[in-house]
């Protein structure tokens, strides 16, 4: 029977992972701007914070997260600070599925860990949407979404959380798929450094 392994912080925030994490951040925050750039109705800002989480579990990837959107709500949007909770949130989900060693070749592990991480966001990003923003969310095409949704008389708790669903679903199997691509170009002797990056090593793999 294979043994439990014991994680620690020590391990999880290696020296490796301390900076890759400020990397990581900056691939959200672009990947925001390509969204801003192109209108596209994603928000590509969970990329950086599923690989660290596959790489480091889920502590780092809730501080990659929590500092994406202080950075992107300092320099460009406040109004995404809030949702520092739910980049955080996603991280730690992201990170347990990780420990778990869910993030495989089984389609059907990678499908639950997809339809986690939009409940998470929902969860969490739904209700400040709602709440604190009458529905207006920080991305430009799910925010008209929405607004078209309201205009039809679709309640508002229904609008969001149905583009919330649908828009999320999409993003975060994009943020999985570009993570795995990422991490196949790492080679073995850099993965070895994070907590979890023997997960992904070529002898593994096989």
């Amino acid at each position: 029977m294979e043994k439990t392994k014991r994680y620690s912080l020590k391990d999880d925030f290696s020296m490796v992972t301390l900076l890759t994490i400020p990397i990581c951040v900056a691939i959200n925050v672009v990947g925001d701007q390509i969204v801003q750039l192109l209108k596209l109705p994603v928000f590509l800002d969970m990329i950086g914070t599923v690989l660290v989480a596959m790489l480091s579990g889920p502590w780092t990837a809730a501080v990659t997260g929590i500092l994406t959107n202080l950075v992107m709500g300092i320099t460009d949007n406040p109004t995404l600070i809030p949702f520092a909770i739910t980049s955080a949130a996603c991280g730690i989900v992201a990170g347990i599925f990780a420990r778990k060693k869910w993030f495989s070749t089984q389609k059907w592990k990678l499908v639950v860990i997809v339809l986690a991480l939009v409940l998470a966001t929902i969860c969490t990003a739904s209700p400040i949407s709602i709440f604190a923003f009458g529905g207006i969310s920080g991305n430009g095409g799910q925010s008209v979404a929405i607004a078209a949704l309201l205009a039809s008389g679709t309640n508002i708790i229904a609008a969001v959380v149905g583009t919330d669903f649908w828009i999320n679903l999409l993003d975060r199997s994009i943020a999985i798929i570009i993570s795995f691509a990422i991490i196949k170009v790492i080679p073995d002797r850099t993965l070895i450094k994070y907590s979890l990056g023997a997960n992904f090593t070529r002898k593994k793999a096989e």
